[in-house]
This record gives structure tokens, sequence and C-alpha cells, in this order.
């Protein structure tokens, strides 16, 4: 829960902390950072309403500037939660794409931000309207990734894949459907992974674990697959690129 806004950076062990500049306390939003022009973006989520289980979207977004340790505000072209976002350093953007706004009304929206010019750029559509999709990138290839994800309809296997080098877009399919999952890449590598999720909800509300991990290789252009130690969503995912290790 985004409740305080506050940033913490790590130096030497010290903890700073910072209150952003929108003033609104909200949650499920999307975070994204670009390390060569020193920005953090938290876009979206929701607040309360009157009551606690009245909720309400939002369009805002935080920018917190590292060079000039200063925020800044923006919006979303919609306001949505559940949405998923990533940064390419390399092109200077910051994508945010899907979401939803209730649980009736989910979002294509693909809104692109790029820092050298400080605007909002023309973006893709989803191929499918969806929340909580996993996203990553693979930047030496130029692709970004929005993986699985639900909607009303229920969870979906689509993932849209746009690449950035050659202005195209196309879509895959993950092995099983299902949504609120991890993404990560070893880039060096060109491997994205995919990792567990929910494949549905049962008639009590409980979630569907998957163990599945879908590894995406660019250099192939297929889909592998391995299995986590245990079934899970809402994991994380991270990577060391170097050592050419994923974990979740």
């Amino acid at each position: 829960f985004f409740s305080s806004r506050r940033r913490h950076t790590r130096y030497w062990r010290d903890w700073s902390s910072d209150v952003c500049s929108s003033d609104l306390a909200r949650q499920n939003l999307a975070g994204a950072g670009l390390n060569t022009k020193g920005i953090a973006m938290f876009a979206g989520g929701y607040y309360f309403g009157s009551t606690s289980t009245s909720f309400i979207a939002s369009k805002a977004v935080d920018i917190y500037n590292v060079n000039t340790n200063a925020w800044s505000t923006d919006v979303l072209s919609q306001e949505r939660y559940d949405l998923s976002g990533v940064s390419v350093d390399s092109k200077n953007l910051i994508i945010f794409a899907g979401g939803m706004s209730s649980p009736t009304n989910y979002y294509a929206t693909v809104d692109v931000y790029d820092a050298g010019s400080s605007q909002w750029l023309p973006g893709y559509a989803l191929t499918v309207a969806r929340a909580g999709m996993m996203a990553t990138t693979l930047p030496n290839q130029g692709l970004i990734f929005f993986a699985g994800g639900e909607n009303s309809n229920g969870v979906t296997n689509v993932i849209d894949i746009f690449n950035l080098n050659t202005n195209q877009a196309s879509t895959k399919p993950l092995t099983v459907a299902r949504s609120y999952g991890a993404a990560t890449s070893i880039p060096s590598k060109g491997l994205a992974f995919f990792a567990g999720g929910r494949t549905g909800v049962t008639q009590t509300g409980q979630s569907n674990p998957s163990n599945v991990i879908d590894i995406y290789n660019a250099n192939t252009n297929t889909i592998t697959t391995a299995q986590l130690g245990k079934a899970r969503v809402g994991l994380i995912g991270l990577s060391f690129d170097q050592a050419g290790i994923a974990f979740f």
C-alpha cells in the first residue's frame, strides 16, 4: 500500500525518505525508472472514497528526479489501477499499459512517456484490454512484453510484444493463461521470463496459483517452460544479467 508516498533510497547503509508531490495516497499503482535520466515514475492506482469499500481510480503520475531531488506531477490518459510499467533506458522511454478502473472496466491503453522531451507519445493499444499483466523488456533487442492478465472474461494467455527497433507489434501465447505473476529478463542472453500467477479464482474467491515459468528466447522466437518450486501469486521477479540468473 503506497500510503505514505515515500521514497526510500539506500546509500552505504543509510536510508533517506521524502514525500512525493501529488499528496495522494493510493495503492495498486505501477512504477518504473530511467537510469539515464535519473527519474522514477509512479502512476495510477486507486484511493478510497467516503467509505473503506468504495475506491476511486487515479490517473496521477508522480515523478521524482534524483538529480534535482525534486518531485513533479503529470497524468495518465485514463485513470486506472493494476496497470503495468516498464522502462527502456536506451530509448529514454517509460511505458504504462493496461489496467482497470473498476471490476468491469478494463483498458488496452498504452501510455508512453519520452523523458528526453518530457512528453507523452502515442502508443500502441494492447490487443486485449486487461489488468494484472507481467511486464518486462529485452532492451538489446528493443522488445517490450506485456504478458497474461485478466479482464471480466477471465485470464488471458496473450503476450503483446512491441519492437521499438522496427516499430512493429506482435503477439505470442503463454503456455498457461494467467494473471498477477512476475516477469524479469536476462538481456545479454535474450531471455524473458514470466512466472507464476493465478489461472483463475474459485467460487469462494481464492486464487488458483500456477507454478509455470514461460521463458521466451528472442534468438529463436520460441517459448520453453520451467517450474517454480511452489505455485504462487503476486510474486516478484529480478535478475542479475552478468551472472545470467533470474530469481522469483
